[in-house]
């Protein structure tokens, strides 16, 4: 009886001992990934403090990407394209951030809107055809889902 017992308990520790590990396996992992998730939203806020500080060395005001092209000088529209194509590459990176669980929700909402505004500024509509043979088919897809603010008379 006692040989019973013991195998028993014997048993019982393997196996408390292997659902312990799989427990804290499962903790490093999740601390694995919000490291993953932090580290992603550090790259994130470095490019774009990087694109703010190259305008203000090149002293290119932010006013800029309010104006309509018309109101721009050569220099300017050439900022805003480039300021547009770094901004629709940033984009769908951060889309794909997303899909993949590296980008939460409250932090998707913010990005979300700025596409969805640069996306809805007719002006720089042929930065984005110009574009999107670049950029992942998904989000290509789903930036073509938006609401298309842009007449048809405006649209390139």
């Amino acid at each position: 009886m006692k040989n019973v017992n013991l195998k028993t308990l014997i048993e019982f520790v393997g196996i408390s001992a292997i659902v312990l590990s799989l427990v804290f396996v499962g903790l490093q992992l999740r601390q694995s990934q919000e490291i993953a998730i932090a580290a992603q939203y550090q790259a994130r806020a470095e490019a774009a403090q990087s694109m703010w500080m190259s305008l203000q060395e090149s002293g290119t005001s932010v006013r800029v990407f309010q104006k309509p092209n018309a109101d721009l000088t050569p220099a300017d529209l050439h900022t805003l394209e480039n300021v547009t194509r770094w901004g629709w590459t940033q984009y769908d990176n951060h889309f794909f951030q997303y899909q993949a669980g590296f980008l939460d929700e409250e932090s998707w909402q913010g990005l979300k809107a700025r596409v969805e505004r640069i996306y809805s500024n007719c002006d720089r509509r042929p930065i984005w055809q110009q574009m999107r043979q670049f950029l992942r088919p998904s989000f290509v897809q789903y930036v073509d889902d938006l609401n298309d603010t842009c007449s048809d008379a405006k649209r390139p």
